[in-house]
């Protein structure tokens, strides 16, 4: 291709050169575009999720049906149960804040204070569900309970979730409780239904297999903190009366 003196190349006419005629894949010298589905998700959490979803059962395809005359489409809430184990949302928790939205560095410091001890309230955690509404908040929270006086023999995972298990689903240990640096109390965070009524105290019984002796302690029952619900406006942080 001739190229005259002082000025631009000539290309013939609907052809354009190759840097412009072909966009390029990438915004950056990486000929190897970073995949961030990857990079923000764990890859052991992504395996475990990956594996669970794939042994349930698929969802069949719905086919549309009239009701009164107008489009429906039906499903069962065992299938709409499936559906949040395929899309990894079982586990999903949601973050609302009270007071207003703050800056990014506020709310950095907020997330990672409420991840830490949970003694950071501003933001509360809500238990994600298939029937979750932003304006209705659920009567499910997370809450830490504590068996005072409890003798650190018992302080067995299996053990104090079986105790735990009078209060809600128990879901895991503190640190002082697992390394059994504050023997004289242990603590376990539940996820509670606050309509219930919550329970004072729970009966151990230690059965003795040879003589049919049986020996029984009521444990104590304490709460660290716990959220009131308002039946009325659905919301969490008062109760009926305020």
């Amino acid at each position: 291709m001739a190229v005259p003196a002082g000025s631009q190349p000539i290309f013939p006419a609907g052809q354009l050169p190759s840097i412009i005629a072909q966009p390029p894949t990438t915004t950056n010298n990486n000929p190897q575009p970073l995949d961030y589905s990857k990079i923000l998700k764990p890859a052991t959490i992504n395996a475990a999720m990956d594996e669970k979803a794939s042994a349930v059962e698929p969802i069949p395809l719905r086919r549309i049906t009239f009701l009164h005359g107008k489009l429906m489409v039906k499903f069962t809430k065992s299938e709409v149960e499936r559906m949040n184990v395929i899309e990894g949302l079982q586990y999903a928790v949601v973050g609302k804040l009270s007071y207003g939205w703050p800056d990014l560095q506020e709310l950095r410091r907020i997330i990672r204070a409420q991840a830490k001890d949970g003694y950071e309230y501003q933001m509360r955690q809500l238990i994600y569900d298939a029937k979750f509404k932003a304006g209705d908040e659920t009567p499910m929270a997370m809450a830490w309970i504590l068996f005072p006086n409890l003798l650190p023999t018992y302080f067995v995972k299996e053990c104090l979730f079986s105790l735990a298990s009078v209060v809600g689903n128990p879901l895991h240990l503190n640190l002082a409780t697992i390394n059994k640096t504050r023997p004289s109390c242990a603590r376990v965070k539940v996820l509670v239904d606050l309509l219930t009524d919550l329970p004072k105290k729970v009966r151990m019984d230690i059965e003795n297999k040879v003589s049919g002796e049986v020996k029984t302690t009521w444990v104590k029952i304490q709460y660290d903190y716990m959220p009131k619900y308002c039946k009325e406006c659905r919301l969490q942080g008062h109760g009926m009366i305020e």
